[in-house]
């Protein structure tokens, strides 16, 4: 786990954590990582502004992520990433999905539940994050 403690003096933190699930010869078969930015409000009240949760299948090259951030010019919106990819990526991909807002419990909860599960994520069930009206 890594905090930031730049916080006090800057108005932001982070706090980043991750995770590797060892399988055979201790490799590991899925990998997580958890980032939480947080902005200072006042004195005493810290404010969750942006989040990355991200999961790797490695099995099965497989990446699920769950974010809250701007795309583009935007608001922040809470989206998804679910595409083939092996390991965690350091950038963003232009597949975005819709999704609702996570906290860091509940994103950890389903990433768990693929890996108990011994299944891959279902980007199937995931819709765009823009919708056509054209």
């Amino acid at each position: 786990m890594r905090a930031s403690n730049d916080g006090m003096t800057l108005g932001r933190a982070l706090l980043e954590f991750g995770l590797a699930v060892p399988a055979r010869d201790l490799l590991p078969d899925a990998t997580a990582i958890y980032r939480e930015y947080y902005d200072r409000e006042g004195t005493e009240t810290w404010m969750l502004v942006k989040y990355t949760y991200e999961y790797a299948d490695l099995v099965r090259s497989w990446r699920l992520g769950y974010h809250l951030h701007a795309v583009g010019d935007g608001p922040p919106i809470a989206h998804a990433h679910c595409e083939p990819g092996h390991g965690l990526r350091g950038t963003e991909s232009a597949h975005h999905f819709r999704a609702i807002e996570y906290d860091l419990r509940e994103a950890n909860a389903v990433f768990m539940r693929l890996y108990a599960e011994d299944r891959a994520p279902d980007c199937d069930e995931l819709l765009p994050l823009s919708i056509d009206r054209g």
